[in-house]
């Protein structure tokens, strides 16, 4: 499960946001050399948009990931991450609007979104 939140300016000049929710099951294979480990995973879910007009929508999504593990020691290890997904969208929804007035809409029938990670695991 993974959580965003954006920060936007409607049409109407006024400051707005959006919270976004992924929530997928995946697969995932590991392709392992040494200290060194290759991820890639792809999953299948749910995206509930959130708008701060009170307006709320599940859609159906897809995401693929691709990380990397390196082990310093057995305990401690830089992981990275790189995360896609890929969410279909009905553009006619009134998920901006409240009262025959929208903040924005979509423009598109697919919403595409990404996100980068980078840490460090460590092992009790």
């Amino acid at each position: 499960m993974n959580r965003v939140s954006y920060d936007f300016i409607g049409e109407n000049q006024t400051n707005n946001k959006l919270d976004i929710t992924y929530a997928h099951f995946n697969g995932i294979a590991l392709y392992r050399q040494q200290n060194y480990v290759t991820t890639l995973s792809l999953g299948l879910g749910g995206t509930h948009f959130d708008a701060e007009q009170g307006s709320e929508e599940l859609y159906p999504s897809a995401s693929v990931t691709l990380g990397t593990r390196y082990e310093f020691t057995p305990q401690m290890a830089l992981v990275t991450e790189l995360r896609a997904y890929a969410t279909l969208i009905d553009e006619d929804d009134a998920l901006f609007c409240q009262q025959n007035m929208c903040s924005a809409n979509f423009s598109d029938s697919l919403w595409i979104d990404s996100s980068i990670a980078v840490g460090i695991a460590i092992k009790f």
